[in-house]
């Protein structure tokens, strides 16, 4: 146990109470909670050598000089257990002045002295100084997230940004609960589709197995890729009649990403000029074609990034002119990126999903903004290491290594800004639910729709009073 300028007690230690130190420098580090957050701190255990060197004369038979100096006579010291060797026998020891051996060293500078005495009586007065320096508090080697703690005040700045990204009061560990919720329940969807196809293997070897089988790679040309993109765009238009009152003027394209920049390139929308003259566009970037996988989750990404996603959301905020112009071109990523996410849910009410290989990459994409809640807290807040949330996010989702490092190191460098997405996303649900049970059979889902998008991006506190005064005066 102890108690520090870092907090009491100690939770976690790379050295135990018993450990012998060597003469020289050696750095202790632990975790130790401080305002209810672990903090890593540590401290530094300086032993010098002897300051007098022994005076024991050796007999002469092992040794020809008689008189050895430190360096050749004594050869250890354990105070801990408070015995000395020497290249002529084992001495007696006796402390004289000092802490005890076992006991508490405080911080500072302690000096223990102690008589040596060898089998022939010869004696020597020794000593040696035991430095501790107070511990440091400060960012944790292992998380290099950036993420201020101790004395600066890291725990209330992470609250901060979550309240900055996503708009809402949620604390650290209702996220972080939520997100474990989350990834529990995706995961049995998964399971579910697994057995539903007769996959025998565990759910990481069927990840793998829709990374790289063949027939998942169904295309020659990119033309193919976007001809069935064009062809989600066409299963789903009937359906979103019923979903939808209002749809943009905007125009809309789907289109492959220039070469000089596919290399770099996600999936992306590219939104509409205000007065229509650019229609608004999702780019696919194809590197090759007949490598282009069907089960990355074509149907839930062209749910968000094009319609009725972003281009749906990003559009009729837009052409709103009733709107200020601050409004009509805000962001907000919880209530923009929530709802292309929640876009992503409505895949099996448009008629998508019908194939269970793209419902699992639908999950997928779920899996992801869910894994986010789970790690992006516990890098700040829980000591989470860079290579334990890597290793999270393998475990949880069809993801490579290189682009799960990617997105950790992003969220360690943009700490609470991928929590957005879920957040909003479950806003949304948790709204439409709502009323949904308050108005049974009178609940209208393309006027919820309507009312949601019509005011464009807002707050998640000031989404939720609109759209509770716009149900309560129905």
């Amino acid at each position: 146990t102890a108690t520090s300028n870092c907090g009491t007690p100690i939770i976690t230690s790379d050295h135990k109470p018993g450990d012998a130190f060597s003469i020289g420098t050696t750095t202790v580090n632990y975790t130790a909670t401080l305002n209810g957050q672990n903090v890593v701190c540590s401290f530094n255990v300086t032993i010098t050598g002897d300051t007098q060197a022994p005076v024991i004369t050796c007999p002469a038979s092992m040794s020809k000089t008689g008189v050895p100096n430190a360096a050749n006579c004594w050869t250890s010291f354990t105070w801990a257990n408070a015995t000395a060797t020497d290249n002529c026998g084992t001495p007696t020891v006796v402390q004289t002045a000092g802490p005890k051996s076992g006991s508490c060293i405080g911080y500072g500078v302690s000096t223990v002295s102690y008589k040596a005495t060898d089998a022939a009586g010869n004696s020597s007065t020794c000593s040696f100084t035991v430095t501790i320096n107070k511990p440091v508090c400060g960012v944790d080697q292992n998380l290099p997230g950036y993420m201020f703690l101790g004395s600066y005040n890291g725990s209330d700045y992470y609250k901060y940004l979550i309240e900055y990204w996503t708009t809402t009061n949620h604390t650290p560990d209702e996220i972080y609960s939520k997100g474990l919720e989350e990834v529990k329940r995706i995961r049995e969807e998964m399971e579910k589709v697994k057995a539903e196809v007769k996959y025998a293997g565990d759910l990481k070897a069927f990840f793998e197995f829709m990374k790289n089988d063949k027939q998942f790679m169904p295309y020659k040309t990119p033309a193919d890729v976007l001809a069935a993109f064009h062809s989600i765009q066409t299963k789903i238009d009937p359906k979103l009649q019923t979903m939808f009152g209002r749809v943009p003027k905007s125009k809309f394209e789907i289109r492959q990403t220039e070469a000089f920049r596919a290399a770099s390139a996600s999936a992306e929308y590219n939104q509409p000029s205000a007065d229509g003259s650019r229609p608004g566009i999702f780019y696919v970037p194809i590197l090759d074609a007949t490598k282009f996988n069907t089960t990355s989750g074509m149907e839930s990404l062209f749910l968000h990034e094009a319609i009725p996603g972003h281009h749906y959301q990003i559009s009729l905020q837009q052409e709103n002119e009733s709107l200020p112009k601050f409004r009509r071109f805000s962001w907000y990523g919880a209530y923009g990126e929530g709802w292309a996410l929640y876009c992503e849910s409505l895949g099996k009410e448009l008629g998508c999903y019908t194939d269970p290989y793209q419902y699992m990459g639908a999950l997928g994409d779920e899996m992801h903004r869910a894994v986010r809640l789970v790690v992006d807290v516990a890098i700040h807040t829980k000591n989470m290491s860079r290579e334990d949330a890597i290793k999270y996010m393998l475990e949880n989702e069809a993801i490579s290594e290189e682009g799960a490092t990617a997105e950790i190191e992003r969220y360690m460098a943009i700490p609470a800004q991928a929590l957005s997405y879920k957040t909003g996303a479950l806003k949304i649900k948790e709204l439409r639910e709502k009323y949904s049970k308050q108005k049974g059979a009178a609940f209208s889902l393309k006027t919820f729709h309507d009312e949601f998008l019509k005011d464009g991006c807002l707050p998640l506190d000031v989404l939720e009073k609109k759209m509770d005064d716009w149900n309560n005066a129905k």
